[in-house]
Order: C-alpha cells, then structure tokens, then sequence
C-alpha cells in the first residue's frame, strides 16, 4: 500500500477531510492530487452502508481511503477495513493498551486478532482474494493524541509494534488543556510541539489536523509527516462565497 510504504520513508503526505456524503461527490475527487482523503464516522452522521457506497465510488483513486472511526472498537475497524478502507485513525488513544487494541483490529494473526471473512476489501486489488491475502496486513493505522494523559503516556504509546504514525487532534487537545475557548493557545502549540519532539525521539511518523496549508506546511518544516488540512464542506462553501462576493461586487449600483 503506497501510504504505508510513503510513512515508512518518512515522505511528507497532505489530504483532507472528506464529509459530503454523496459518492457522485466521491468520485469527483478519485484524482485530486493528494495522499488521502479521511471519510469521517466519529463526528458525522453517517453509516457503514454510506461509506461503502463512497468507497465502491472512490475504487482505484489517487489518494488513499482513510476512515476516522467511531470508537476504539475492534470488530467495528476490522468491518471498517472489510467494507474498503486503507487504514484508520482512531480518536482519543490514550493509552499503550488502548494503541495495541487499534492496531491489533486491523492486523489478522498471528500479528492481530482481525476476522477474516467476505467483504468488498479483496475487490479492490487486480488479483483478487489471493492479492488481497497478500496485503492483509498492510492497513494504516494511525492513533490521535488529544488530552494531557495521552502525551503523559506518549512513550509507551509510541513504542506499540505496527503503529504507523500518532495525529494531534488539537481541539481536544486544547479542551484537555483548558483552552476550550482559546484553541490558538501558546500552552496549545506547546504541548503539539512536545508531541511532534516525542515522535521524532521515537522515529514515528508526527501528523497533525490543521485549518490552513500554511499551518500544514510550518510543522512539516519542523519534521511533520502527514498532515490532513480542512475539508470539502469548508472549501466549497469558502468557494460558492467568494463567487458570490465577486459577483456583488461587480453588480451596479441601484
């Protein structure tokens, strides 16, 4: 899987949040220039039949198909990756316990404890079931970091076999923090700051959900692998109202 393979390499890798759930939408973005796209299930009201429908959409796309999950659970991640997608990112990881759950759910045995069994998954690949087999344990996985207790655990966090990289969630992070009303705290990009030095100590890939490119770009200069920067809904509605400033602008005056 080119995504693992890439984090592996240490290569810098950049995507987006992907929340409109509609697969015609899916497919127009199978070719945007971008690592991944993260289809969201903790945040948004969607469903695993939804995601399937979007993922049979987004078949030999570009970019990777990473799904945040709802929950650390390990039947619903192994379900995740049966119905297509490349790899998870699992929120609010706090613990080494908690990081080896993830990362066994997505591995079958003797590395994990994921049940093999029909799914679209093997559809995916050329080969079929015999290709498939061969990737099986190639999903990315990847944990969020988002309160105090998870960067006071970040070592033993860090050093769990098969974790593929660590993500900053920096809203939590600034609730844990107490900033809730300040996400641009000082004590925020501290503690993201303490993150990234950890993970670099450790040689595993640093990710981080920013707002901006520019902010992207800043910790991938400071060492920062895979970076996932706004989202389509956001996009499109900065575009429709840039059009319509534009156009007002230039309508004339009454």
């Amino acid at each position: 899987m080119h995504l693992r393979a890439a984090l592996r390499e240490r290569r810098p890798l950049v995507g987006c949040w992907h929340l409109v759930e509609d697969p015609t939408v899916t497919e127009a973005l199978r070719n945007v220039d971008l690592d991944f796209l993260v289809f969201d299930q903790q945040h948004i009201a969607t469903t695993t039949v939804s995601l399937q429908q979007r993922f049979l959409a987004f078949r030999g796309a570009r970019p990777a198909a990473l799904v945040r999950v709802l929950r650390n659970d390990t039947a619903e991640i192994g379900h995740l990756l049966d119905l297509g997608a490349d790899g998870v990112i699992v929120p609010m990881v706090d613990t080494a316990d908690q990081a080896r759950q993830a990362v066994a759910a997505a591995r079958f045995r003797p590395e994990g404890v994921r049940s093999l069994g029909p799914g679209r998954a093997p559809m995916k690949y050329e080969g079929g079931y015999a290709e498939f087999l061969q990737h099986a344990n190639d999903s990315v996985v990847i944990v969020q970091i988002e309160t105090v207790e998870a960067i006071a655990n970040l070592p033993e966090i860090l050093a769990v076999p098969g974790l593929d990289a660590v993500m900053v969630g920096p809203g939590d992070l600034a609730v844990s923090l107490g900033h809730l009303h300040d996400p641009d705290h000082p004590d925020v990009e501290q503690a993201i700051q303490t993150v990234l030095d950890a993970c670099l100590a450790a040689d595993v890939p640093f990710g981080l959900f920013t707002a901006d490119p520019a902010t992207s770009l800043k910790w991938i200069g400071r060492g920062g692998v895979i970076m996932n920067c706004r989202a389509d809904i956001g996009l499109l509605l900065s575009g429709v109202h840039a059009l319509a400033a534009e156009l007002r602008a230039g309508l004339p005056t009454p």
